[in-house]
């Protein structure tokens, strides 16, 4: 019985020392934006932005291609500068059923590519628009990572990524032909480590 207790200490202490170091960032909701463009009768407009998103990068010391992360985007928050096109894109329910679902989610899958002198990457995963899954790809830029001075120079990491996707695949079809099917997303992220 001892021999089997020593042997599974073994086993676990053996799995806690190779165990994978991951290291947390959360999202600052104050500091990162997400704004939306499209064409309208073939012209690019400027489109609006949404804020208070919150969710967390998991970034995964040992294997960065194992890295992760998930980003929640509340439906409500997105202004335009117009009132009838907030309206009609969030309250009317034509577009952006906000009342059902109210937040726009992302999850990565996995990183594709990563050019380190660059500090460039593209990030698969799906997002959730109106209940429907789809794929998406994020091509990102790491901007800046270390200590930072406005979080009293805690470790933190600034990127900006970019990304499309088709509108009516999200059930989001009406006056596609007048104003464009297709979605350009930016993404301006700050996240800062999470003390464990």
């Amino acid at each position: 019985m001892q021999r089997w207790l020593v042997t599974g200490a073994l086993i676990a202490w053996s799995s806690f020392c190779y165990a994978d170091r991951i290291i947390t960032y959360a999202i600052d909701p104050q500091r990162t934006q997400v704004s939306i463009s499209w064409q309208y009768l073939g012209v690019p407009t400027e489109g609006g932005e949404f804020k208070g998103v919150t969710g967390f990068i998991y970034g995964n010391l040992d294997s960065p291609n194992k890295s992760w992360a998930e980003a929640h985007i509340p439906v409500n928050s997105f202004k335009s500068g117009w009132k009838l096109i907030d309206h009609r894109l969030i309250k009317s329910g034509e577009f952006f059923r906000a009342k059902e679902y109210p937040e726009i989610i992302f999850r990565s899958k996995s990183i594709d590519t990563v050019n380190k002198k660059s500090r460039e990457l593209s990030l698969s995963g799906e997002i959730s628009v109106n209940g429907i899954v789809r794929p998406v790809t994020l091509y990102i830029e790491t901007k800046s990572l270390g200590p930072h001075p406005f979080y009293g120079d805690a470790n933190a990491a600034s990127m900006k990524a970019v990304t499309r996707f088709n509108r009516s695949e999200f059930g989001m079809d009406k006056f596609v032909g007048m104003v464009s099917d297709e979605i350009v997303v930016h993404l301006a992220v700050e996240a800062v480590v999470v003390k464990n």
